[in-house]
């Protein structure tokens, strides 16, 4: 069974706009505080660029300890990520071992990734798909990303999926483990008001479905194949 939202139309009651979704407040996050004690503890929106560094500054301690640092920016928000489940991870890999003879010849992916989106949003991604870089920009030209959502699918259905549009992605799906469905969002309308930027064709595809034509899979995709006999994960 599917269902679709969106539309052309800005007066629609929108889906994927900030106003669904609170974003955790700056002070819950304690690498802002380590990070800010040298601006005199202004607590104030991260740059992306200061990110990047505090991930440089993060990531050696914490594989001396064996822990995986799971962290993203996302408009000047800094969230840390808990620990992705083994569903999270098994789904991962079907949709990569999908991938390889599937997406166009130019393009290239890989999972668990930082996607550079604007000065102030660098998301971690499950899977990103990119096409060639573009010399002008020199940063990852991304064609489609890639969630899988379980405890996360508020957070990528109301707010990724705006940042996302707004940069042109051209498509974005969403895995959601919990609902057993697959999200599929294309043609992002990035329009100067960022309330209204999002996915005008927005289709859920259920277990039993068959994924339409993409960007990722030119001949359609079962959701079947990434979504059976995970019962049993945890």
């Amino acid at each position: 069974m599917r269902s679709r939202s969106g539309g052309d139309r800005p007066g629609i009651q929108l889906l994927y706009g900030w106003m669904h979704m609170s974003t955790p407040p700056l002070r819950e996050s304690p690498p802002i505080h380590r990070f800010t004690e040298d601006l005199d503890s202004v607590v104030r929106p991260l740059y992306r660029e200061e990110f990047e560094k505090l991930m440089q500054k993060e990531r050696p301690g914490r594989a001396e300890r064996g822990e995986d640092y799971r962290v993203e920016l996302l408009s000047g928000v800094l969230i840390e990520m808990g620990d992705a489940s083994e569903r999270h991870h098994t789904v991962v890999e079907r949709v990569c071992d999908r991938l390889d003879a599937a997406i166009p010849e130019a393009a290239s992916w890989c999972s668990y990734g930082h996607v550079p989106l604007t000065v102030d949003s660098m998301p971690l991604v499950d899977i990103k798909i990119v096409l060639p870089p573009d010399p002008q920009i020199e940063q990852d030209n991304p064609l489609a990303l890639i969630e899988v959502a379980d405890a996360s699918l508020d957070k990528d259905r109301h707010i990724k999926a705006v940042l996302y549009a707004a940069a042109g992605v051209r498509e974005y799906w969403i895995v959601d483990l919990q609902g057993e469905a697959i999200e599929v969002h294309r043609r992002p309308w990035a329009n100067r008001y960022p309330e209204f930027r999002r996915y005008t064709d927005v289709v859920r595809y259920e277990r039993g479905d068959r994924i339409q034509a993409t960007v990722l899979f030119s001949r359609g995709a079962a959701v079947n194949d990434f979504l059976t006999g995970l019962d049993a994960l945890h």
